[in-house]
């Protein structure tokens, strides 16, 4: 019996694969989609606010960059996420960590001294607020969670900690 044959014995089954399949494309695309953003739940569920890519001034000189800046219950969280593939061997005294991958192997940075002075910075600055006599959110007793439209948080929040218009 030819395929055409039973493509006419059975006219249901084109359309049960199509069916099949393209529910087996979604399944693969949630898959990938939710491995990507399992950072993001995990941020989301800690986080009261989440402030990215802060450009705010270094504890000695200059300006420094922060990915990502928490607020949680606990207090400012620093972030900074280095994105690579596969298993990474380091420890805080090696000058330089190990990426090792099914197709390569490379060398990074150590990024815990640049992390350092992120959290340096961002403390020199929460210090002279508190200093200042005023009352930053992290030291609040209860935290408000706050919407973000278009970028811009609505109210005083770490912004208006850190010194920002």
């Amino acid at each position: 019996m030819s395929l055409f044959g039973i493509l006419a014995d059975y006219p249901w089954l084109p359309p049960l694969a199509a069916v099949l399949l393209l529910l087996v494309g979604w399944l693969v695309y949630r898959y990938i989609r939710s491995s990507r953003n399992a950072l993001q739940r995990v941020i989301a569920d800690i986080a009261f606010e989440r402030y990215h890519g802060l450009v705010i001034p270094a504890a000695h000189e200059g300006e420094i960059q922060i990915d990502e800046l928490l607020l949680t219950s606990s207090g400012l969280l620093v972030l900074e996420v280095k994105d690579v593939q596969g298993v990474v061997f380091g420890s805080e005294k090696m000058q330089d960590w190990t990426v090792m991958s099914e197709q390569r192997r490379y060398t990074i940075p150590n990024p815990q001294p640049a992390m350092f002075d992120r959290i340096a910075a961002v403390r020199a600055i929460y210090q002279g607020r508190a200093a200042a006599g005023e009352q930053p959110r992290a030291a609040r007793r209860r935290v408000r969670r706050r919407r973000q439209t278009g970028g811009n948080v609505q109210g005083r929040g770490v912004p208006a900690l850190l010194g920002a218009p």
